[in-house]
């Protein structure tokens, strides 16, 4: 019963470790395809905003 016990918490141990290694991982690639995303949007602003400017 012990030794079943002690296998549940190891599982549990490292279910628990994957999903919070998972979850950084995820948080991660949100925020580096986020800052991707403004980068190209503040980009694109300034070109659109030259370009009315110039042809004012």
């Amino acid at each position: 019963i012990l030794c079943g016990a002690l296998m549940v918490y190891y599982v549990v141990y490292y279910a628990v470790h994957y999903m919070v290694y998972y979850a950084v991982y995820v948080v991660y690639y949100a925020v580096y395809y986020a800052v991707y995303v403004v980068y190209y949007a503040v980009y694109y602003a300034v070109y659109v905003v030259y370009y009315a400017v110039y042809y004012a």
